[in-house]
């Protein structure tokens, strides 16, 4: 498995480089990344994946010296219960 960071999205690819999962956001806009959407395949829901591909869109975001807008329901309960990356939440979310 393999994790691939690109300013619009973070993937998880299989093996055999098939896309299993990912987190999609936007392009930067006054200084802010809409993280838009989550998603992981059914048959690797369940194991963590989607935690992973979020800690590092969140890394990707704070690396850049962005801010987090939160519209995917996945990324609020993902940063909620991480305090590390508060302080890159936009407050508009």
């Amino acid at each position: 498995m393999v994790f691939q960071t690109t300013p619009n999205e973070v993937l998880f690819l299989g093996d055999t480089g098939d896309v299993k999962g990912r987190v999609r956001m936007s392009d930067p806009q006054d200084g802010v990344i809409d993280i838009v959407e989550t998603y992981v395949s059914p048959n690797d829901r369940g194991l963590g994946f989607a935690g992973r591909l979020m800690g590092r869109a969140a890394a990707y975001i704070k690396d850049s010296g962005n801010r987090a807008k939160l519209s995917c329901s996945y990324a609020k309960s993902w940063f909620a219960k991480h305090p590390e990356y508060q302080d890159i939440v936009d407050d508009a979310s």
